[in-house]
């Protein structure tokens, strides 16, 4: 996957722009409703969900990892 993404000369990590910083771009989302923040969730091959329903906790470990 790396090599494709370096051929077609895409970034290979995320900007370091912080959790918060993160969190404050996820809010302007148009799948943000009524202040929460919605995510695209893979549940398998060809079927995702948008949904509200995810931890927390995870999802601020995950963005501290690459922010």
């Amino acid at each position: 996957m790396n090599a494709l993404f370096k051929s077609a000369k895409l970034p290979l990590n995320a900007p370091k722009l912080g959790t918060e910083k993160y969190l404050a771009l996820m809010q302007l989302d148009k799948k943000v409703a009524d202040g929460q923040i919605r995510l695209v969730l893979q549940k398998a091959i060809g079927k995702a969900v948008i949904t509200a329903e995810y931890d927390k906790v995870k999802l601020l470990q995950t963005l501290e990892a690459i922010a």
